[in-house]
């Protein structure tokens, strides 16, 4: 178990700096905008089209969450359900809001220019993927209450 613990210091970590790399490139990338020759519709623009990030970063912390409960608790079965059922979420409003919210927003902030709909395969594929998480975080949750319905037969 020790050699799990550590494994799962090490990937916690690993999130971590995954985390604030991503919070420091959105950081700068707004920085930018506002040194731009026109900051306030520079800074709206890169704003709007930013946001989906707040859903990925939700996820990222939601994994570094699971990886601190994995390292604390032995009971997995409910650990694990609520980490699909957190990051499956945040990464399908991610998605979501990368094919639809953010090309809505843009087309507000822009006087109508651009799309309604982002053609995104990554985000489409997250979206697929973010889905499916619930759904098993749902199967976990029911698996784990029958296990123990039939250890209290036992």
């Amino acid at each position: 178990m020790d050699e799990t613990r550590r494994r799962v210091r090490l990937l916690h970590a690993a999130v971590t700096a995954v985390f604030f790399l991503m919070l420091a490139g959105a950081l700068i990338d707004l920085l930018s905008a506002i040194a731009a020759p026109s900051p306030t519709a520079a800074l709206v623009e890169r704003i709007a089209a930013r946001l989906p990030l707040l859903f990925y970063l939700w996820a990222l912390w939601a994994v570094g969450g699971a990886f601190r409960l994995v390292g604390k608790t032995d009971d997995l079965d409910a650990a694990i359900a609520q980490v699909l059922s957190r990051v499956g979420g945040a990464l399908a409003l991610g998605a979501i809001f990368t094919l639809v919210g953010s090309p809505v927003l843009l087309r507000v902030v822009t006087d109508g220019r651009g799309g309604f709909v982002a053609y995104d395969p990554a985000a489409m594929t997250l979206l697929v993927i973010g889905l499916l998480m619930v759904l098993l975080a749902g199967t976990v949750a029911r698996m784990k209450a029958m296990r123990d319905e039939l250890d209290g037969f036992v």
